[in-house]
């Protein structure tokens, strides 16, 4: 089995409020590393923050249209290793 990845807000955001806007992938979906994973709004512009890895998501932590604060864990990932995921 792989290892779990946190997908975290970035802590670059500390003077801006962050809304976490919509998620492309649901818990079970397959991502590859690159692969846009959600969008979030802040008061100056929408980001899109992409997975870390390849694997599965495993959890969506963070429901759509709920405040984010910088570094909070999202989702989690289960990155594809050895082994089928």
């Amino acid at each position: 089995m792989g290892e779990r990845i946190e997908v975290r807000a970035p802590d670059h955001e500390t003077e801006c409020t962050a809304v976490l806007g919509y998620w492309y992938k649901r818990a079970g979906d397959r991502v590859e590393a690159g692969d846009d994973l959600l969008d979030y709004d802040t008061d100056k512009a929408t980001i899109t923050l992409e997975a870390p890895c390849a694997g599965v998501l495993a959890e969506v932590l963070v429901p759509e249209d709920t405040p984010i604060s910088p570094g909070q864990v999202l989702g989690t990932i289960e990155a594809a290793g050895g082994e089928p995921v």
